[in-house]
């Protein structure tokens, strides 16, 4: 009984609690600065799926590591074990390698506040809100399609947030009376800015001449959410003022363009 409790009360027994003790009060400290910290700084909640991986993977290694001291100082020798797992790191991180890319550009989407949920961007071709963020992934809703579409982090190369702006490039003849187009493309422009749903729609004059037309712009501005039925509300009123008119139209397709931030 003696020898027992010699034991309980040897030096290395009380050191090993104590660093167990002051492991769980370290940490309990780091998770609150942290939670004050996203409290303070992320109102909008974009760091803060980050900042709990990275609570997640400090307290994995410092356990790690306090485990591994505590069986050293207790007589286990640990060098064996520590070749193991340095063999199996290995393994696991060339084995991992893009889930640590999609984590890498998960870290760079929120640290350069690229969007956040509810932006309607345009990532690798898709224009979609998005609905969904992790460091591994991005979701967006395609506004055309509907459909959900999963991009993931590493693939990510360039993003930009849609701003509501769209441009109709209309191609008119170069024989049409020059005063009589403008009158009409001010037309056009005043009857889709009192279309309920668009904010503002102006006539911004000739954009290009290119051989026998010229090329007329219009600019838009509406919810980038509400892109297509909009535009398609657009196109109606340019579609019925040019049949009303007259003006000609050369035979080739209407360039409509987007403005992005």
């Amino acid at each position: 009984m003696e020898r027992i409790l010699q034991r309980i009360l040897s030096t290395n027994i009380i050191a090993s609690l104590c660093i167990v003790a002051a492991t769980f009060i370290l940490l309990g400290i780091f998770r609150k600065l942290v939670k004050a910290y996203i409290s303070r700084n992320d109102p909008d909640r974009r760091l803060e799926s980050m900042l709990r991986s990275m609570i997640r993977t400090v307290e994995v290694i410092v356990w790690t590591l306090v485990i591994m001291a505590l069986l050293q100082m207790n007589g286990i020798n640990i060098t064996s074990l520590i070749a193991g797992v340095g063999v199996a790191g290995a393994i696991v991180g060339l084995a991992m390698q893009d889930l640590f890319k999609d984590i890498i550009m998960g870290f760079h989407i929120v640290s350069d506040k690229a969007f956040k949920y509810g932006d309607v961007v345009t990532i690798n071709g898709y224009e979609g809100v998005v609905v969904s963020f992790t460091l591994l992934a991005t979701q967006v809703r395609d506004l055309n399609s509907g459909n959900l579409v999963t991009i993931c982090n590493r693939d990510i190369s360039t993003t930009a947030v849609v701003c509501g702006l769209y441009d109709i490039d209309l191609p008119v003849s170069g024989a049409e009376d020059p005063e009589k187009v403008e009158a009409l493309m001010k037309k056009i422009a005043g009857e889709i800015a009192a279309e309920k749903g668009f904010e503002s729609c102006e006539y911004m004059g000739v954009q290009n001449f290119n051989g026998a037309q010229f090329i007329h712009k219009i600019r838009f501005k509406c919810s980038p959410a509400e892109k297509w039925p909009m535009w398609r509300r657009a196109m109606a009123h340019v579609y019925s003022n040019l049949q009303e008119s007259g003006v000609r139209v050369p035979n080739q397709e209407l360039d409509v363009r987007q403005k992005a931030e």
